[in-house]
């Protein structure tokens, strides 16, 4: 089987869900958000960061063909674009916010004095407002690194290839977490704290899972055997 042999909208249902999975992980980065929302959500998505990650790599990596133009250019799903984009937005303000990082004008977390209609609108620029800019950095630094992570299982069937590529992101996410067990930053602390009692929060994060994790076969099942189904009326 060739590695690249999907049509480019072949999976857009399933991206359609983990762009939204993605889409509700930025919008938990608006402390007013953060305050009401349970910390078993947080630490739920936080698990689910990478698996699903590995899911839009895997779909990228077997839609997108080879040629001159730029990777930006050659995704013609849109729910892929945002998957992706997404993907990458949501660990990056986690990052910028928890190390409290200011790039120039631009920071995510806006004064806490100002009135709440004017720090939603000032998350939802340097968030949702970004998103080309984040799209380009995600297919120029993300959508490689992904490719190598997804490499193993490109030549399997589709649905065993998403199973396997759910479970090496929850590996990923082991190790992540191992490495931060000495780390004393913000960052890393945070996660820590989170998922120093995980029973709730991975149980959220494996509901989450088998959402896609079933919508696969159903959706590959779905797909080909519809041109049968059309053929034989």
């Amino acid at each position: 089987m060739a590695d690249r042999d999907l049509q480019p909208h072949a999976a857009d249902p399933l991206l359609t869900l983990v762009a939204v999975i993605f889409g509700v992980g930025v919008l938990t980065c608006f402390d007013e958000l953060a305050a009401r929302i349970p910390a078993e959500l947080h630490t739920g998505l936080l698990w689910l960061v990478c698996p699903l990650l590995l899911v839009a790599g895997y779909y990228e990596s077997r839609t997108t063909r080879t040629s001159d133009a730029p990777t930006w250019m050659q995704i013609q799903s849109r729910p892929l674009r945002w998957a992706l984009t997404l993907g990458f937005t949501y660990p990056a303000m986690l990052a910028v916010q928890a190390l409290e990082w200011e790039l120039g004008p631009i920071d995510p977390s806006p004064p806490l004095v100002w009135p709440l209609a004017a720090r939603a609108a000032w998350f939802l620029m340097f968030s949702l407002g970004m998103s080309f800019a984040n799209y380009m950095v995600a297919t120029a630094v993300l959508v490689p690194v992904l490719r190598v992570f997804t490499w193993p299982v490109r030549r399997l069937p589709e649905p065993l290839a998403v199973l396997l590529a759910l479970a090496l992101g929850v590996g990923l996410d082991l190790l992540v977490l191992w490495l931060a067990a000495d780390s004393t930053t913000d960052l890393l602390a945070h996660v820590r704290s989170v998922t120093a009692d995980p029973t709730g929060g991975v149980l959220a994060a494996v509901a989450l899972m088998l959402v896609p994790g079933s919508l696969a076969p159903l959706l590959i099942r779905r797909r080909n055997t519809a041109p049968s189904a059309e053929a034989e009326r």
